[in-house]
Formats: structure tokens, sequence, C-alpha cells
């Protein structure tokens, strides 16, 4: 029962934490006289760190990187033709891979804007009221 209360209490966020959930759990069996389970889970974590990696290794076509990444199609060619990002692809058909794709965009904030009729107006009632 401890160690299951222990082993349940986790909740990885993304697989490279589930790998080394998997990885404390594998120590917490093998402690606990369960070397074969003990040795199961580490193969799992292997096995999922393994994917983890390869994935970052997948070339993407430069619609696929704009979709995650946020930026357009146009930018990101761009950044391959001055040499800013590696290309995975060949001339012509420029393709990024997981791993190299930049930052993703940050939305801006929308702004309110400062002379809008409805922004004027309130300001002035505001100076009217103070007037008297």
């Amino acid at each position: 029962m401890f160690l299951q209360h222990l082993v349940c209490m986790e909740r990885p966020q993304n697989r490279p934490e589930l790998a080394a959930a998997w990885r404390r759990r594998a120590e917490l069996l093998a402690q606990y006289g369960d070397p074969n389970s003990a040795r199961l889970w580490r193969l799992a974590a292997d096995e999922l760190d393994a994917m983890v990696a390869s994935e970052r290794e997948v070339p993407l076509t430069l619609h696929e990187a704009a979709k995650r990444t946020g930026y357009t199609v146009d930018h990101l060619a761009e950044r391959i033709r001055r040499g800013e990002l590696p290309n995975a692809g060949r001339k012509g058909a420029p393709r990024l891979r997981v791993c190299d794709l930049p930052a993703p965009k940050r939305s801006a904030a929308p702004r309110a804007p400062s002379s809008s009729p409805a922004t004027v107006d309130v300001l002035e009632l505001g100076r009217r009221a103070r007037r008297g």
C-alpha cells in the first residue's frame, strides 16, 4: 500500500517528465525487492526517451512549422535562405526539424486605441464634471 501511494502521487506533465517518473518508480520497485518489474519500468522509460528524441528530428514542411510557431511560411523560408535556420529538406522544398523550430511567436495583446471617440468623450465628461 505504501509503495502504491508513493507511485500514484506524481502527475507528470509531459513525456520527458513521464520517463523520469517511470525511472523513479523503477528505483522504488528495486528497493522493495521487485527487480523484474523495475527492469521493465526502466526499459519503458528508455523507449519513451528514444521516441521523444526521434520526434525532435522529424522534418516538417514550412506550412506545418508555421502552424506550430505562429510565423508565416514566408518568414520561415526567408530565415532558411539567410542561414538563420538549417534546411532539413532540399532547395525548392525546404523543411525544418522540430528541434530547429524557432520559439513560438507570442501574440501581441490587443491595445485599446488611445484616441477613440468613446475615450475622448469620457475624458471630456470627467473634465467638465470637475470644473463644475
